[in-house]
């Protein structure tokens, strides 16, 4: 499989079920991905990678709590590995493979002391990305903006040292610069200031306006209009969504010309070029598990319902956001993503409500 090869590129001596746990995560069955890990493994004493997919596994099912807890674990291991010495220990190999930064392997703490140091983020990034959505869900703000410009700080980081030229000439390939965008870097960060003060949400507003400029190809600016309480303007977004390329080909154009870019290389720069293909295969090998996903469509028809029918419902069109939301409760997947979930029992809660049910209100809130 696409997963199992994966992890013989980039884990060459790991145990033949880490590829489960990707699987479980690519289709987010976050429970199982759960299960599967503690009874395994131990937080404390887990490969980095698979106690990433962990920490993730944990956010992606709701339980905030418990991811905010397994990325303190993450942190501290981290910085244990690098003022122990053993971060220096690895091969060349596994560090050029690293670069790839498809999946974060445990190299990247090389240097990773702090975050503008380093050349590769990928953790550092899941600790202040948990920490921070940890903290906004408890309406924590001036945490919830320390972590988030932590990550935005380490994510440009990652930018610059790891993606540099080379994603540049793939934005430019596919006809814009989104990808290289430093709004990537913005985003998280314009949904948290959108719960400030009236300075913070003037700032959340401008990067919405120019995130949604930009045209990226997945919903980039829906978080902060949401987060805003834009609902007209996230029912543009969403229209506009329709018209967009899908991830298959964003994907392969780009990764075609760059294996082709790398090809040549190897006749000036053998090992460069062998790095660089190393890279893209990686790449293309990840992008495929995510498209091969068992759940790959599904995934994407309960978000893409989910957002089109809160934007129904907070703008009132009672009867289509209803409609919506009873229609993705009898997905069974749909269990898997609690934040989802607490959203519509929510809101069909006070829609039953608006209509005199109180006896079918209280069954959603408890729900």
């Amino acid at each position: 499989t696409n997963s199992r090869r994966l992890v013989d590129l980039l884990i060459p001596n790991a145990e033949e079920d880490v590829s489960e746990q990707w699987e479980l995560h690519y289709d987010s069955r976050y429970s199982s991905a759960i299960q599967w890990f503690e009874s395994r493994y131990d937080p404390l004493s887990a490969d980095f990678d698979v106690l990433d997919y962990y920490c993730h596994s944990l956010l992606g099912g709701g339980r905030i709590r418990d991811a905010f807890n397994c990325a303190l674990i993450l942190e501290k291991r981290l910085y244990h590995f690098v003022q122990s010495g053993a971060a220096e220990e690895f091969t060349t190999k596994q560090r050029a493979l690293n670069i790839a930064g498809a999946l974060p392997v445990i190299d990247i703490v090389a240097t990773a002391a702090g975050h503008e140091n380093s050349d590769f983020v990928g953790l550092w990034l899941t600790v202040d990305e948990i920490k921070y959505r940890y903290y906004l869900a408890i309406r924590d703000f001036d945490n919830a903006q320390k972590y988030v410009r932590k990550r935005r700080m380490a994510f440009k980081v990652f930018q610059e040292k790891n993606w540099g030229l080379r994603v540049s000439l793939i934005a430019d390939l596919i006809g814009g610069d989104a990808l290289s965008s430093p709004l990537l870097g913005d985003i998280d960060l314009a949904t948290v200031l959108a719960h400030g003060g009236e300075e913070d949400r003037k700032e959340a507003l401008l990067i919405a306006n120019r995130v949604a400029a930009a045209k990226f190809p997945f919903p980039a600016s829906l978080p902060i209009f949401f987060a805003l309480k834009e609902y007209q303007r996230a029912a543009d977004v969403h229209a506009d969504l329709d018209s967009r390329e899908d991830l298959e080909t964003l994907a392969e154009k780009p990764l075609l010309f760059m294996g082709g870019l790398y090809a040549l290389q190897t006749l000036i720069d053998p090992v460069g070029g062998a790095l660089g293909l190393a890279e893209i295969l990686t790449v293309k090998i990840a992008t495929d598990m995510a498209l091969e996903s068992s759940n790959y469509k599904l995934i994407q028809h309960i978000e893409s319902t989910f957002r089109g029918s809160k934007i129904a419902y907070e703008i009132g069109q009672v009867e289509k956001a209803r409609k919506g939301y009873e229609e993705l409760l009898t997905i069974p997947l749909i269990a898997e993503r609690r934040d989802i979930l607490s959203t519509i029992y929510h809101d069909l809660a006070k829609l039953e409500i608006q209509a005199g049910n109180d006896a079918k209100a209280v069954e959603h809130l408890y729900a």
